[in-house]
């Protein structure tokens, strides 16, 4: 319910914003020049991985992201190889997992790649199930992973809002 929730206050702001600033939206019109600096790039393109409970309804919810301006994002719906395919939560899903199955969809022209941040122990240092680091995630991906908990977060690093 929580992410419904915050799918819908985020998308009343975005809605919001570009009724009030149209252009406000487009990637060129950043100070930047575009995404990341690039000119030609017209959108930014990214990944949201979860597992299968939450699979369905992140796709609906991205789809409805994607059609705002500036916007590219996909879905990637994983079952659980540790534990099978009765767990259905992202929570358990292991680094390696997600790297492995990133890798097989492929990052190219991906500006980042969103993982669920309940994958990380909450005590220090926060690891994976198969006790894998975020560094290790990014460096083993060569795209930017960041952990995110809400869809706000993901909407914030768009920037659009």
């Amino acid at each position: 319910r929580q992410l419904v929730d915050d799918h819908a206050r985020t998308l009343r702001r975005l809605h919001k914003k570009l009724a009030a600033d149209p252009a406000a939206s487009t990637p060129s019109s950043r100070a930047s020049g575009g995404w990341g600096g690039d000119k030609s790039r017209t959108s930014k393109r990214i990944r949201l991985v979860t597992a299968t409970m939450i699979g369905p309804l992140l796709q609906k919810l991205t789809a409805e992201l994607n059609s705002l301006p500036g916007i590219e994002a996909d879905v990637l719906v994983l079952e659980n190889e540790l534990f099978g395919p009765q767990v259905t939560v992202a929570g358990l899903l292991t680094g390696g997992q997600v790297v492995r199955a990133v890798q097989a969809a492929g990052t190219v022209g991906l500006d980042a790649v969103f993982i669920p941040d309940t994958m990380f122990s909450i005590t220090e240092p926060h690891r994976t199930l198969d006790e894998l680091t975020l560094e290790q995630i990014n460096e083993q991906l060569a795209v930017p992973v960041y952990p995110a908990q809400s869809f706000s977060e993901v909407v914030d690093f768009l920037g659009v809002l």
